[in-house]
């Protein structure tokens, strides 16, 4: 796939130009800004930052002399992210492909949802702190979307309601370390999390893995906030980390002056909660794997010889890689 990108096409470029589009637009200013910090942050791999560019270009909040389109890269049907930024490239030069009415609705309504709901949420969502209260937070846009796309909103809700893992009672507790998190709401959880602690001497190791709402309960919880979620279970949390819980008993506005409470979030903050390191190693390994060598036969040979390596130099320090080899003793 390739886009004509000279001066002359540019100017064909369509965003929020498109009545249709503008209309459409949740708070456009709001996330905007948000995207422009963005653009200063470090991201793991080029194709965040290609996303949030292609993102501001559409709002029309990208200077102009600065755009740039980078060629198409790896698309795999488990990466959303590549699916986002072709459907914003094919969008923004739509005039330049034979597109039907019905493909260019579609790939219309898709980039409202990227921009609307989608971008931030996964711009956050390796922030373990953010993730409890980020999904419940999914959970209510997904369903208010359905004032501009019911027909989204009602297939994203039904997906979304599967994949609540960060609802659950122990995890939910992430949300006390939530700097976006009001202090009100941070307060009734530390109030549930010390009435549990005393009234639960044994608890529970068992653990839901998400709370299981079903479509027609979904509304049940749109008015709740993340403290609902917080159970008997949750003490749990704290113990599996040793965690000290004393701060509970202050007021949470004095909680990031709190030594216990900052070496807690330390350790929340480093917790993984996406897949993305994992798909970076799969990728770095299958790359290596290819480069190589393409007979199979020697791919299980190459493995073999770098296990074996990794036996004689656990540690990849300079000092260890300067030693001699065993042979060479």
């Amino acid at each position: 796939m390739s886009f004509d990108t000279t001066a002359v096409n540019t100017g064909r470029i369509k965003g929020v130009k498109d009545k249709s589009v503008a209309s459409k637009l949740i708070n456009p200013d709001q996330i905007s800004s948000y995207l422009l910090r963005q653009l200063t942050v470090h991201h793991p791999r080029s194709d965040y930052k290609e996303l949030i560019s292609l993102c501001l270009i559409f709002l029309e909040r990208f200077p102009s002399e600065n755009i740039v389109f980078a060629a198409p890269g790896a698309f795999h049907h488990a990466r959303w992210m590549a699916k986002a930024i072709y459907s914003l490239k094919i969008n923004l030069f739509r005039e330049q492909f034979q597109l039907t009415n019905f493909e260019k609705q579609g790939f219309h309504d898709i980039c409202l949802f990227i921009i609307n709901i989608y971008v931030k949420v996964w711009l956050n969502a390796p922030k373990s702190a953010l993730a409890p209260n980020q999904d419940l937070q999914l959970l209510k846009s997904l369903v208010n979307y359905n004032k501009v796309n019911k027909f989204i909103s009602d297939i994203s809700v039904s997906k979304f309601i599967n994949h609540l893992w960060y609802l659950n009672p122990e995890q939910a507790v992430f949300s006390l370390f939530d700097d976006s998190l009001s202090n009100c709401v941070k307060k009734r959880m530390a109030t549930k999390l010390i009435s549990q602690a005393n009234e639960d001497e044994e608890l529970d190791d068992y653990c839901d893995m998400k709370p299981l709402i079903k479509l027609n309960e979904v509304s049940e919880i749109l008015d709740k906030n993340v403290d609902h979620f917080i159970s008997s279970q949750s003490i749990n949390f704290l113990k599996r980390f040793n965690i000290n819980d004393q701060f509970l008993h202050t007021n949470p506005e004095l909680w990031s002056n709190n030594e216990e409470y900052l070496k807690s979030k330390k350790i929340v903050d480093g917790l993984k909660v996406t897949n993305d390191t994992a798909e970076r190693g799969v990728k770095l390994i299958t790359d290596y794997n290819s480069c190589i060598t393409k007979d199979e036969k020697q791919k299980q040979f190459l493995l073999q010889v770098i296990a074996e390596c990794r036996t004689k130099f656990p540690c990849c320090s300079k000092a260890s890689l300067s030693e001699p080899l065993p042979f060479e003793q």
